[in-house]
């Protein structure tokens, strides 16, 4: 190198440390370009995509190729803000793993909400995170957590605390190439392209999914009021053989205070270890950026279903009580005794092919209580299946009436052969 411009290079360097910008040199034509390559690489290391630091258990996350990943997180425990990275790093052509096409990709989002896709957008194009300058090299950089302990802070950066300043967004401004918006005054947007030749579809799941898209990426955020949305993203997420070595993928965070069914059949099959889905869990214990204090106050103030679902992330489905109050160990339980024959017996029946779920109840003669005596829940089964089951548990009684959802009830459920 020129020893000119070897001189301006580190008198640049050192002002940049020091916060300050190099003055634009004049005369020589090299040391003009390379003042301007360096304030380009410094802009460019300053964009918040390039300064987004996961969470050390999340990597992992970033890392994965199978076809679609669940990110299963209480609340405040990073899950959002590690999705939204995911995205941008396709968006933008950097993911450091190489699992997106650099240009012309095409992606959906869905939020359960219009406000939900508010949200995700200001997660990816407004400032999501902190940043300090490092002690020993002077640039700017993420706070970030403790090698020693992850739960934790930096110590640094602890100590240092009024001088972290907003980073820049994961979502360059430089790289939107237009917006289309459902909303221009909420910031909900519809469809955004970008300058790699990207584009991205926003929809709220109450509405009705677009059809016939291929897509090299999904990402679905918490629970789909309109589950033909996993139906379609799952068709469009096929890969063809256009899409050579980037094979599409979806991912799914959420909190589980609810679930759809198939997030629930995605996470059985994750736990059996199928090839084409994998889960990660992530807790606010885990999330080094809430303090201690913060986390304990939220602790506290959840009940044991509630902090279930929202401290420990643990999925609704299977672990929270749709009736809070409901206590069988209780008031609302008894000791076991035999039905009498002469009592007056009732089925209700939630009918379908993926669940279908039926319940056993009797009443005394005195119309004083309703005994639940008796249960069962079909899976992936027809009208035939669940007849030899209720024949099984019926025996000799008979029963008074059935209970079931009218239009569902009109529907056909057996099998057409």
């Amino acid at each position: 190198m020129d020893p000119n411009a070897r001189s301006m290079a580190v008198s640049f360097a050192a002002q940049e440390r020091g916060g300050q910008t190099a003055p634009l040199p004049k005369g020589n034509p090299r040391r003009i370009q390379l003042s301007q390559l360096l304030k380009r690489l410094h802009s460019l290391r300053m964009e918040g995509i390039n300064l987004y630091l996961p969470l050390p258990h999340l990597e992992c996350f970033h890392e994965c190729r199978t076809k679609w990943s669940i990110l299963d997180g209480a609340n405040r425990s990073s899950k959002s803000e590690s999705a939204a990275a995911e995205c941008c790093r396709a968006w933008q052509g950097c993911d450091p793993h190489g699992k997106y096409p650099l240009r012309g990709g095409n992606s959906l989002v869905v939020g359960r909400e219009l406000d939900d896709l508010a949200r995700l957008w200001r997660t990816c194009a407004e400032s999501s995170f902190k940043m300090i300058r490092d002690e020993h090299t002077k640039l700017w950089r993420a706070v970030r957590p403790d090698p020693a302990d992850p739960t934790q802070l930096d110590p640094f950066d602890i100590a240092y605390r009024e001088k972290w300043r907003d980073a820049p967004p994961l979502l360059a401004p430089r790289m939107i190439a237009s917006v289309a918006w459902d909303s221009a005054g909420k910031k909900i947007p519809r469809t955004v392209t970008f300058t790699t030749g990207w584009s991205s579809l926003w929809r709220s799941s109450n509405g009705n999914p677009p059809l016939g898209d291929h897509y090299n990426l999904v990402h679905f955020d918490e629970q789909l009021e309109n589950e033909l949305f996993y139906d379609e993203a799952n068709r469009g997420l096929v890969q063809l053989v256009s899409d050579g070595m980037y094979a599409p993928k979806g991912f799914w965070s959420a909190t589980s205070q609810t679930t759809n069914i198939q997030l629930d059949e995605l996470r059985t099959a994750a736990e059996a270890g199928v090839s084409y889905v994998t889960a990660f869990k992530t807790t606010i214990d885990l999330n080094p950026y809430v303090t201690d204090v913060a986390k304990a106050e939220f602790y506290e103030s959840l009940d044991e279903d509630e902090r279930a679902v929202r401290y420990y992330g643990k999925s609704a489905i299977s672990r929270r009580r749709i009736y809070g109050i409901y206590d069988p160990q209780g008031i609302h339980g008894c000791e076991p005794f035999a039905i009498p024959p002469t009592w007056c017996r009732f089925l209700a029946l939630d009918p379908g092919t993926d669940h279908c779920a039926t319940t056993f109840y009797a009443v005394d003669p005195q119309d004083q209580y309703v005994f639940l005596y008796d249960a069962f829940d079909l899976r992936n089964a027809y009208s035939d299946d669940w007849a030899v089951a209720v024949k099984r548990l019926q025996c000799e009684t008979r029963f008074e009436a059935w209970v079931i959802d009218q239009q569902i009830g009109q529907q056909r459920l057996g099998n057409d052969n």
